[in-house]
């Protein structure tokens, strides 16, 4: 049965739009997403997107967004959660962040797709990246502080950790990591065992 169509007037549109856009890349793809059929997806007339998103991809950018403020939130879990620990901290915030990848894998590709290299400087899209890489530079200097990381360029160190949770959590995504099941239980210990090898790397010795 279609959706009806409807008027939004409690400022709910905006997160209307975008989970109906999620819901499309997640059943046909970015391919096939248009202002249009995410306006059908969300009962709503076809000039309605109009009203917060310009075209496709100011859309697509805002779907990217949420996800980095997502992973952002899940990435400073980590470091609240183990907070008695610090030095589980680097370990944990790369599972955590193979975690989300698996948990939002529509969002995940997206984000690191063409929509991030088309953001401006400026962009806040940008900016929510930039707030998770954050995450990561911190857990490096918490490592760091307690001798798991060796001294050194803080950001370079962390763009290596990055370079390492990010290549296992795509892996992940893609059924490439614990096969042949790809259950959480073997790709949390294969992830793990990853992880611990790149914080010897890191330690120097």
């Amino acid at each position: 049965m279609p959706k009806t169509t409807t008027t939004y007037h409690h400022g709910d549109l905006r997160n209307a739009l975008i989970q109906a856009g999620l819901s499309i890349l997640q059943t046909d793809g970015e391919a096939t997403l248009t202002l249009r059929k995410v306006a059908r997806e969300a009962g709503v007339s076809h000039a309605a997107p109009y009203r917060h998103f310009a075209d496709k991809t100011a859309l697509l950018s805002a779907i990217a967004q949420q996800g980095f403020d997502l992973l952002t939130a899940q990435l400073q879990a980590a470091a609240t959660d183990f907070s008695d620990t610090p030095q589980r901290i680097l370990l944990e915030t790369g599972l955590n962040y193979i975690q989300f990848a698996r948990q939002y894998p529509d969002h995940f590709r997206l984000m690191f797709g063409g929509v991030l290299r088309a953001a401006g400087p400026d962009a806040p899209l940008r900016a929510a990246a930039e707030q998770t890489f954050a995450q990561v530079v911190n857990a490096v200097a918490t490592s760091q502080a307690c001798g798991i990381v060796k001294a050194g360029d803080t950001h370079q160190l962390a763009t290596t950790a990055w370079s390492m949770a990010h290549g296992l959590a795509d892996l992940a995504v893609e059924g490439m990591l614990g096969q042949p099941t790809n259950s959480t239980a073997d790709v949390e210990q294969i992830a793990r065992f990853s992880l611990q090898q790149l914080l010897v790397g890191l330690l120097g010795r």
